[in-house]
């Protein structure tokens, strides 16, 4: 806003009042102004912890969807993009670290992604047989696994703990097409192996060489020939490689 515009009223002052203005008169109703939209955000929060506080009062799936509605109409805007936003969010930053919070941020965290949850997928009324641990259960899986995960535990009637091993079990399973595999340590080290024989300065390196460092040299590779020699030999020890022996000898 222009320092022409009374920065209390919004109103614009006349003529005579911009000559009387000294600056430090302007600066004052700057910091003055400052003051109170701090002032205004710190009784915002202030009232979002005594609602909170009142909130406490509840149990299960109705504490979390009451929380999470809460503090997404608080902080968000539209109806998605909620975690987004409230990373963004300074004043959602400054609720989180309050001492008179009088839940922990873990448990805002929470209730926010059930609240999110339950209006994606209109999950308290699909599956009604499910609790607030059970929804929990399934945050941050894709939505077609919450979705597939929460039908059987409905239709089942698995217990909390049976639909948290299963959502375990789906997040150490990898996804397709979702970064590059792993792979062991042996075959890093054998590719790594690999690469040395593509490098381009090795008949360069080679002629710097001393007699005794070309000896050493001899000697290591002698050694890693040996290695090279027995791991191939276990690897073709596998009762699958085997298998694959077979039927490539078989072929005509």
């Amino acid at each position: 806003m222009s320092a022409g515009w009374d920065l209390i009223t919004g109103a614009r002052p006349t003529s005579g009042e911009r000559a009387g203005r000294t600056p430090l008169e302007i600066d004052a109703r700057v910091d003055l102004t400052l003051d109170l939209n701090h002032a205004e955000a710190e009784d915002s929060l202030a009232t979002l912890v005594a609602q909170l506080q009142r909130l406490t009062r509840m149990e299960g799936l109705l504490f979390a969807l009451e929380v999470g509605q809460l503090v997404t109409s608080h902080f968000c805007k539209g109806s998605d993009g909620w975690e987004r936003q409230l990373l963004q969010s300074k004043s959602y930053q400054e609720l989180l670290g309050r001492s008179d919070l009088p839940v922990s941020r873990t448990v805002i965290h929470r209730c926010v992604g059930i609240y999110e949850l339950c209006v994606r997928l209109d999950a308290a009324a699909r599956w009604q047989q499910l609790t607030a641990t059970h929804l929990r259960a399934v945050l941050g899986l894709p939505e077609e696994q919450q979705i597939r995960l929460l039908d059987a535990a409905n239709r089942k009637k698995w217990t909390s703990r049976q639909l948290e091993r299963e959502a375990s079990r789906l997040r150490r399973t990898p996804r397709p097409g979702r970064g590059r595999p792993r792979h062991s340590r042996l075959r890093r080290a054998l590719q790594n192996v690999q690469a040395l024989s593509k490098l381009p300065q090795i008949p360069s390196d080679l002629a710097r060489l001393s007699s005794a460092q070309r000896a050493a040299l001899l000697e290591l590779t002698d050694s890693l020939d040996a290695s090279l020699v027995r791991i191939r030999r276990r690897i073709a020890q596998r009762p699958e490689m085997q298998a694959g022996l077979q039927r490539g000898k078989a072929k005509p």
